[in-house]
């Protein structure tokens, strides 16, 4: 791993580690998505920060830069669907496939 993803990793352990989530299956879960599913780091940073949030129930905030790489999207794009979005008061990630579907434990 080098400095970069051991950061990711770092941030991650720090909100989830309280969860009983370690460090190792954090670090299991980094190297599965960068090396096995082709993710970079920063898209497994935050797949993993989306679907832990989403399990454990913390709050996760995301730039508009970093919605459109994970949905695969122009900022424009994401920015329009997000006032369509609140006008309906529809999730705008309601499509996006989770890291893990059938949850972490």
């Amino acid at each position: 791993m080098d400095n970069l993803e051991n950061t990711y990793i770092d941030r991650l352990f720090a909100t989830y580690g309280e969860y009983g989530i370690d460090r190792e299956l954090i670090e299991r879960l980094f190297t599965d998505g960068t090396h096995k599913q082709g993710f970079t780091p920063l898209e497994v940073y935050n797949l993993l920060r989306m679907s832990l949030g989403h399990e454990y129930g913390e709050r996760e905030y995301f730039a508009v830069s970093e919605v459109a790489t994970m949905l695969g999207m122009t900022e424009n794009e994401v920015m329009s669907a997000a006032e369509k979005a609140k006008a309906g008061n529809e999730a705008l990630l309601s499509g996006f496939r989770m890291f893990f579907p059938q949850g972490i434990k």
